[in-house]
């Protein structure tokens, strides 16, 4: 009981949860507390401190070991339940708050951009094809899925589903079926590579739903304040709602690059899907006992058999599906 309890908790400050869930907290912690030093000022901090440290003296308790410790367990706390809702975060990255009502005009004009976006290389004449072959080729590959149907109205869907689209489109395989029985026949070090890619993008998508809160939180602070009758208030408070504004004027930059970094790193991931694809399809299919196909259409009939047998429960496949044992 107790070794099982210290493994889950132990778990928890993995490497992953620090870098997707510890480390942002960390840092909006950071900042909040840098505004509210600048925006009241050392003296008034400083006068709470000595309140309190005589206060936690009176019980024979230490500030400078009590204020870190109840720090970090708000920080670990909240890192907790932050990384509780990463899978949400993510899928609302993909689809643009699929799960959100409001959003779905927005998703509607995105998706028509989007769509726009990719009739120009069909619209294209065969020399304005040529003049940009490079960049139409690498668009199509990594930014668009194959159909109409399957398109998000985010690149960061787009550049994930185009990845998933490259087995099936290839070699018949339904990758979100397939893959979680690939993943196990992965060698270790592009299995850590993936992971390290997906530990990146949900860093990048808690950093840019941080960032949001904090403008939030500045933007009612500013509210609360009145920057009306801002020369009223003291100097130090002055210089903490200027940083507050340039804080919200860098707001949009500062996103782009965020949502920038996680588009690259589901690149990255969406790479690795089909190099996995690629080198080890085979190895699945000896794993599963299935002689291996000799020509490509051969493959694409073995993976649709199999998928309609095992996803579907279509038992009518299994009379094309012979088992091969090693003797």
């Amino acid at each position: 009981m107790l070794d099982s309890f210290l493994d889950r908790t132990l778990s928890l400050f993995s490497r992953r949860f620090l870098i997707v869930a510890w480390l942002p907290t960390f840092f909006v912690f950071l900042i909040i507390s840098m505004i509210y030093l600048i925006g009241h000022g050392l003296l008034p901090i400083l006068k709470l401190w000595n309140k309190y440290y005589n206060l936690f003296s009176q019980f024979h308790l230490s500030l400078y070991t009590v204020l870190p410790s109840i720090s970090l367990l708000i920080i670990t706390i909240i890192a907790i339940a932050l990384d509780a809702f990463t899978y949400w975060e993510v899928r609302q990255y993909v689809s643009f708050g699929e799960s959100l009502p409001f959003f779905k005009s927005i998703r509607k004009w995105k998706k028509n951009r989007l769509l726009q976006d990719g009739e120009r290389y069909q619209n294209m004449t065969h020399e304005q094809y040529q003049n940009m072959a490079h960049k139409a080729q690498y668009d199509l590959y990594y930014n668009y899925p194959l159909t109409k149907e399957a398109l998000y109205p985010t690149q960061f869907g787009n550049v994930l589903q185009a990845a998933v689209d490259y087995g099936h489109s290839r070699y018949g395989m339904d990758i979100p079926f397939w893959f979680p029985r690939l993943w196990e026949l992965l060698p270790k070090d592009i299995r850590l590579a993936m992971d390290n890619a997906m530990t990146m993008i949900a860093m990048l998508i808690n950093l840019i739903n941080i960032t949001l809160m904090i403008a939030i939180v500045t933007v009612l602070h500013l509210k609360a304040i009145g920057l009306s009758h801002l020369w009223h208030h003291p100097s130090a408070t002055q210089v903490g709602v200027i940083i507050e504004i340039i804080f919200l004027l860098l707001i949009i930059p500062i996103i782009k690059a965020l949502y920038q970094g996680a588009v690259k790193q589901a690149k990255r991931y969406g790479e690795y899907i089909r190099v996995a694809t690629d080198l080890y399809r085979f190895k699945l299919l000896e794993a599963l006992h299935i002689p291996l196909p000799t020509t490509p259409t051969e493959e694409k009939l073995i993976w649709y058999n199999l998928s309609t047998w095992l996803y579907n429960a279509d038992r009518g496949r299994t009379t094309a599906i012979k088992y091969k044992h090693s003797s």
